[in-house]
């Protein structure tokens, strides 16, 4: 005998996959029905998961499961409240009852009947009225908002909100390293006006303003960050967390740490080894590195591009050890960083233990994702698997959008896939500034598989690892393109 749901999907499975045809002796919905003179049906309440649903949206399960529990909790500490209160929300009311008191005269602790403070008869429970109806919709959609806050805390990249400094002494040095990689900054005075014509990145506030509130309705709960300068705004001002303010910065390089994204580059490398390397390849499509053990690949920068020009050392890099050609990745030139991408690829991706079912890598994982979703690089099937998603392009056709109309489109969407080319062209940090708290997945070959990405905000790494380095050599080096092949790579899902 099985319950249901269990029974129907017994019964689908076996036709589909074996073959078997299962037949009901029993239909215990009509049973029920003829025994107690009712409509055939029976009573019962559950949740059920797809596991499409929940490959695509683990958060929501943990979280929903979380939630689930603590509901437990306070039905042990006070069930007459919340017996009052489920009851508010279940439309099938008389069913349920009758069906639980026929349970409770059978034998009570079927139905709790032993827990504390348990009412002697479910009998008692008051019927619904539009008040109370009114009052639970309120409450299911603040249970829905807690959960959905929830999940976008949990994505959200380990960087605070705000931070403070007693003085401008090391401001200046920060804000021109800042200037110089593209961020948008507004120092705000005195004197200095507050209608900006685009959002800011950062906001630094010089002292006690009068618009300091409104700024930070503005834009508190945008992307944009607050820098305050010898005052700290008054508590309640910031509707934000406890941990969200991070206090005294008094170097230039805590302000940088604190800003974070610049650091992505630096934060990989710091693991690299310092070993040898015996090969570099510079093919058309792909730049590839092997050492004895290992072997990494990046994409190439367009030959068109100001980025594929000669690099300085050629000829002698293999003299450079893994680390030292990883360090290439810090340079603003993109053939540069292809190098050293390569490199921190030959370090991360050899080792990398993640996930490896083809239905586990790449945007499938966000077929049944609930919200708004976009893709930055245009990927062969994106828009097949997702119709919904938007492509952003830098060079976009009519169904795309610019990098320009991104800047408004990414902090909009709970789902973003990045194509990993963006650490190549030096585009990742902006972006990854721009999409923090959603659903965040890096994905192409050349993603390095590394526990980095959860510090930025990453929930997904998807990326390869070269499983034979003849044939990868030969690929590349005779401008191949599609590398993401079974007879020389190997798939890899890192999830956080």
């Amino acid at each position: 005998m099985f319950p249901e749901i269990a029974g129907t999907k017994v019964q689908l499975i076996a036709k589909k996959k074996k073959g078997i045809t299962f037949y009901r002796s029993i239909d215990l919905s009509k049973e029920y029905g003829r025994i107690l003179k009712t409509e055939s049906y029976i009573p019962q309440a559950g949740v059920a998961v797809r596991q499409s649903f929940a490959d695509a949206n683990p958060e929501f399960i943990l979280v929903l499961h979380k939630t689930m529990k603590k509901s437990s909790k306070a039905l042990l500490a006070n069930p007459k409240r919340v017996i009052k209160v489920t009851n508010t929300v279940w439309k099938g009311q008389g069913k349920i009852e009758k069906f639980y008191n026929i349970l409770y005269k059978l034998k009570p602790a079927l139905v709790a009947g032993k827990m504390r403070g348990f009412p002697a008869t479910l009998q008692k429970i008051s019927t619904i009225t539009p008040p109370m109806m009114k009052r639970s919709d309120k409450m299911i959609q603040s249970l829905i908002q807690s959960i959905t806050n929830t999940i976008h805390n949990s994505n959200k990249p380990k960087f605070t909100k705000c931070a403070f400094v007693k003085t401008e002494k090391n401001i200046s040095m920060f804000t021109e390293t800042m200037i110089h990689k593209n961020w948008k900054i507004i120092h705000i005075k005195s004197n200095t006006k507050t209608d900006f014509e685009e959002r800011p990145d950062l906001i630094i506030i010089d002292g006690k303003h009068k618009k300091t509130k409104y700024l930070l309705d503005m834009y508190g709960n945008q992307v944009t960050r607050f820098l305050f300068i010898n005052n700290i705004p008054k508590e309640g001002l910031l509707n934000l967390d406890n941990d969200s303010l991070q206090q005294n910065l008094s170097t230039h390089i805590s302000l940088v740490n604190w800003w974070g994204y610049d650091n992505i580059y630096a934060d990989l490398i710091s693991k690299v080894k310092n070993i040898k390397t015996t090969n570099i390849s510079i093919g058309h499509n792909w730049t590839y590195i092997q050492t004895k053990y290992s072997s990494g690949l990046c994409r190439s920068p367009d030959r068109a591009t100001e980025g594929a020009r000669t690099l300085a050392k050629a000829g002698d890099l293999k003299k450079l050890s893994l680390k030292e050609l990883a360090k290439l990745a810090l340079e603003d030139d993109d053939l540069c960083r292809s190098v050293g991408i390569s490199a921190i690829n030959a370090h991360y991706n050899t080792t990398a233990k993640g996930y490896t079912d083809q239905q586990q890598w790449g945007f499938r994982l966000f077929r049944e994702a609930i919200g708004n979703k976009v893709c930055i690089g245009n990927f062969p099937q994106v828009t097949k698997i997702l119709p919904d998603i938007k492509v952003i392009e830098r060079e976009p056709n009519k169904q795309q959008y610019s990098v320009a109309q991104g800047e408004n489109i990414i902090p909009e969407c709970r789902h973003v896939i990045i194509t990993a080319q963006t650490l190549m062209n030096g585009s990742l940090p902006r972006i990854l500034f721009l999409a923090q708290g959603a659903d965040i997945m890096l994905l192409g070959p050349s993603t390095p598989l590394s526990n980095v990405w959860k510090k930025y905000g990453v929930r997904w790494a998807c990326g390869i690892v070269p499983t034979n380095q003849e044939k990868m050599l030969d690929f590349i080096s005779q401008a191949g393109a599609m590398l993401v092949l079974e007879d020389r790579t190997q798939k890899i899902t890192l999830g956080f």
